[in-house]
């Protein structure tokens, strides 16, 4: 005969579930507050709070384990291509998924991190990461970042990685120029890098309906600058 198990019988609530102290926050992802003021953002600007609160799936576990083995040259992990595209549903995690893989970049170890992937495909420490969230930019007013004013994807994205990887891309963003493959490859350094780019239809509506011609005209930069950017990221070198 079929036996009837209720729900609370099997699942046990977290503590801060049963105490009423779980937030919405806790499953609101926003990337750029995670890069801009994580000391200022409970659960996800922490990297152990935020690895404790995440459930291991194994879409994650894939995410984290072909970046960072591309990233130190795993063989066998690496994959094909220095690019990869998280797809999930609506309100699937994507942003999640993207955090992690920051928080990781930038030297986070947390305790549980072997539930994630192999601790052994992690560099020895913070590798140079930049994270671009569409509705963050600002393609008119502009947006301070480590001391620099940048205008594009590609500013932003220099700007985040440092002071010598924003002079070699300063012209091409104050310009509003997609930048050639040499000189996104001169803003890396030569240095293992993880660039994320999230929420870039927001950012594309944003320049394409601008009142600044300039800007509706950095429309058409974009692609050439995401197809320069995946071109140097698929170089197995």
């Amino acid at each position: 005969m079929a036996r009837l198990v209720s729900l609370r019988s099997v699942c046990v609530a977290r503590d801060d579930v049963l105490e009423g102290r779980l937030a919405d926050n806790h499953f609101a992802a926003q990337l750029d507050k995670v890069v801009r003021d994580a000391e200022h953002y409970p659960v996800y600007g922490d990297a152990e709070a935020f690895f404790a609160q995440t459930y291991p799936t194994s879409g994650l576990k894939k995410l984290l384990t072909k970046t960072f083995g591309r990233l130190t040259g795993a063989k066998g992990v690496a994959g094909e291509n220095g690019v990869l595209r998280p797809t999930t549903s609506f309100g699937g995690g994507k942003t999640h998924g993207l955090t992690a893989v920051y928080h990781l970049a930038k030297g986070a170890r947390p305790s549980n991190i072997t539930e994630f992937l192999d601790p052994g495909l992690l560099p020895d420490g913070p590798v140079q990461v930049a994270a671009l969230v569409g509705d963050a930019l600002d393609p008119t007013a502009g947006v301070e970042t480590n001391g620099h004013r940048t205008y594009t994807m590609w500013g932003e994205m220099a700007a985040q990685i440092g002071d010598n990887a924003f002079a070699a891309m300063e012209a091409n963003d104050t310009q509003r120029t997609a930048p050639g493959t040499a000189t996104i490859k001169a803003a890396f350094g030569d240095k293992p890098t993880v660039v994320i780019v999230d929420e870039i239809a927001k950012y594309l509506r944003a320049v394409a309906s601008s009142g600044n011609e300039d800007v509706r005209r950095m429309a058409g930069a974009i692609p050439v600058f995401l197809g320069n950017l995946f071109e140097v990221a698929s170089d197995p070198t």
